[in-house]
């Protein structure tokens, strides 16, 4: 197996450049000389990986460029939307917050299932935060229907 400590980058135009350390590497990607579109060769095994399957290089990189390589988690936030909006949902009336939590619970958890799958995209914190959320308001609808059940 190879390590990719010492590396050729390789651009779009074909144009290979290096060898260097994957330190080097990043300073030049910090500098705007490697695309988000390059890939690396090791200078030992010669196998060849896009430049996006290393996250240490992935962070030099200005963030707009990076954000195409890793997407953001659409499901995660709009759970912690979802979630943050049960809450005040509880405050008008309990079916809304609690359907709306129930809703942030299962986004969230279809989220950090695809966080699972794979662990370089965004989200985790607004994944949890909805999932959190969605239950508080799913816990209190529930309580207070069952309150109201036997108080009738």
């Amino acid at each position: 197996m190879s390590s990719f400590e010492r590396v050729y980058v390789l651009n779009a135009r074909g144009q290979r450049y290096g060898p260097a350390s994957r330190s080097d590497v990043a300073g030049w990607v910090a500098l705007g000389r490697v695309e988000v579109d390059s890939w690396l060769e090791d200078q030992t095994s010669g196998q060849k990986r896009p430049i996006s399957d290393f996250p240490d290089l992935v962070e030099a990189f200005p963030r707009s460029l990076a954000d195409k390589l890793f997407p953001r988690n659409g499901k995660a936030l709009f759970s912690y939307y979802i979630g943050v909006f049960s809450v005040v949902g509880l405050l008008l009336l309990c079916l809304p917050g609690g359907v709306m939590g129930l809703a942030a619970v299962v986004l969230g958890a279809m989220s950090l299932g695809d966080l699972r799958a794979n662990p370089l995209i965004h989200g985790k914190a607004h994944a949890v935060t909805g999932i959190v959320t969605g239950a508080f308001s799913v816990l209190v609808c529930a309580g207070g229907l069952i309150l109201f059940l036997l108080h009738r």
